[in-house]
């Protein structure tokens, strides 16, 4: 069995950490300019508008998180496929 030490993990931990605070704050401007989208949506055009929101939020809210997290690494992995370009060499 291998011994790590502190000094050993610590720099994988910060990698890990300051990933974790990117992810989290493009998730929280991403929620909120797309809930603003959907606000300005609902109220600027309240019949198409009301119907469109109410769909969005029946199945976000009807499905898990889970499945959605699948659904959407399935979709980057698709487009990525087609756009190499648009990756990083070393991912190629």
């Amino acid at each position: 069995m291998i011994s790590l030490s502190l000094s050993d993990i610590l720099p994988f931990l910060l990698i890990g950490a300051r990933w974790t605070l990117l992810l989290s704050a493009i998730a929280f401007l991403g929620g909120g300019v797309g809930a603003l989208l959907l606000l300005l949506l609902r109220y600027g055009q309240p019949q198409l508008g009301a119907k469109f929101v109410h769909l969005y939020v029946e199945v976000l809210q009807g499905t898990p998180l889970l499945l959605q997290l699948f659904l959407v690494s399935s979709a980057c992995r698709c487009w990525a496929s087609r756009c190499r370009r648009c990756w990083l060499p070393a991912w190629r």
